[in-house]
């Protein structure tokens, strides 16, 4: 309050001098900054709460199922009869005929006349001059001429005697043919036939 003095002749009076105001704006500012933060921290409190860890809501425990019992599978009661072995005896090894000494002496002095007859007969099958095939089966008689004089042991006696009558006869038809000048394959595979049952019947 200012005390002022009126010019005199007046009565003294009280006057209220009141200062000026001042802009309240800077008052609102710092009030609705106060309001924001107190409302980011009332937020911030909030959201803290809510997700807080704890405050998630755990499973109930279950409680775990009894496992199921395994059955016991019921072994077979009747077992299985044991397989018989059959034990095969061994095959018997066909022995050997005894030797004739006899036969045996026999053949080694007829058979170089046989072998030269095979050879003989080769000649024959690849010679294309009938009169040189002709020269050559004459031979091959003159040979069965000096075996049938050979006289064999009583065992092959049969076969062996048998045996160079068929060789004599097929030695005659070759001659013929080659002679009338025919066809020889016939009669010299008749030949040979009859020689190889020569030596079956020597053992050779």
């Amino acid at each position: 309050m200012t005390d002022t003095t009126p010019p005199s002749g007046d009565e003294p009076r009280a006057v209220w001098v009141f200062p000026p105001e001042r802009p309240r704006r800077g008052r609102t500012v710092v009030i609705t900054i106060l309001v924001l933060v107190a409302v980011a921290v009332a937020v911030g409190v909030l959201l803290f709460f809510v997700n807080r860890p704890d405050a998630t809501p755990q499973p109930a425990p279950t409680t775990p199922s009894a496992s199921p019992t395994a059955t016991p599978t019921s072994l077979p009661s009747v077992l299985p009869s044991p397989t018989e072995t059959v034990v095969q005896s061994p095959t018997p090894t066909p022995t050997k005929p005894p030797v004739d000494d006899a036969v045996e002496g026999f053949a080694a002095q007829i058979e170089p006349r046989l072998n030269d007859a095979r050879t003989g007969l080769d000649i024959v099958a690849d010679e294309s001059d009938s009169s040189l095939a002709l020269e050559v089966v004459r031979d091959l008689q003159n040979d069965v001429q000096v075996m049938s004089e050979m006289e064999p042991p009583v065992s092959i006696s049969k076969g062996w005697h048998s045996g160079l009558a068929d060789y004599r006869s097929a030695l005659s038809t070759l001659r013929e043919v080659l002679a009338d000048g025919g066809n020889r394959a016939s009669a010299l595979s008749a030949a040979r036939v009859a020689l190889d049952n020569m030596f079956d019947v020597i053992g050779r």
